[in-house]
């Protein structure tokens, strides 16, 4: 019975303190807006759609912030890793300069990960490869497979063949042109 209480008191600790773990999500509308102003002042703001996380098992693809993003007029944002192998591969096709008109998740069945059309330029292209910078991935090689830098809009949008989370700096080193860093 000495156990037995001890288990109550510790989850009774724990289901006090659960608040505290509780994360809270910024609404859609209000991160736009945060990306919109982010642009405009210069300050680094960085957005994670995590219903679509990669590694949590999401597809890496939706466009829901993408497409607000651009209804906003947002400037200056980075958003990835997209991951679409058919875009990377008509972008790589295309070459670097070429504007046309990406039609993004034309290849795929997932139920969240609807067809999305929108003019947009390639700013760079890779084999994906790069070495991890921080965190986990330090030091480790890695692939994001065939992937290109696109601008959409006043979003740049890293997209990569193999699905993946954005977790280390390197991804977006990999696509980062020297007349397009800004």
């Amino acid at each position: 019975i000495e156990g037995l209480a001890l288990a109550r008191q510790l989850a009774a600790a724990v289901w006090s303190s659960r608040q505290a773990f509780t994360t809270r999500l910024t609404p859609l509308p209000q991160a736009v807006e945060m990306a919109v102003q982010a642009g405009r002042s210069g300050e680094p703001l960085v957005l994670a759609d995590v219903a679509d996380n990669p590694g949590g098992g999401g597809g890496g693809n939706t466009v829901t912030l993408l497409k607000a993003l651009l209804r906003a007029g947002a400037q200056r944002v980075v958003l990835g890793v997209f991951t679409d192998p058919a875009l990377a591969a008509e972008a790589s096709a295309l070459g670097v300069g070429a504007q046309w008109v990406a039609r993004l998740n034309r290849n795929t069945t997932q139920a969240f990960a609807e067809p999305f059309e929108h003019p947009a330029t390639v700013l760079a292209l890779s084999d994906g490869d790069f070495v991890g910078e921080r965190g986990m991935t330090r030091g480790i090689a890695q692939r994001m497979g065939p992937s290109a830098l696109l601008q959409l809009g006043g979003v740049k949008l890293a997209v990569g063949s193999l699905r993946q989370q954005l977790i280390d700096p390197g991804q977006l080193k990999a696509l980062r042109s020297e007349e397009h860093t800004s």
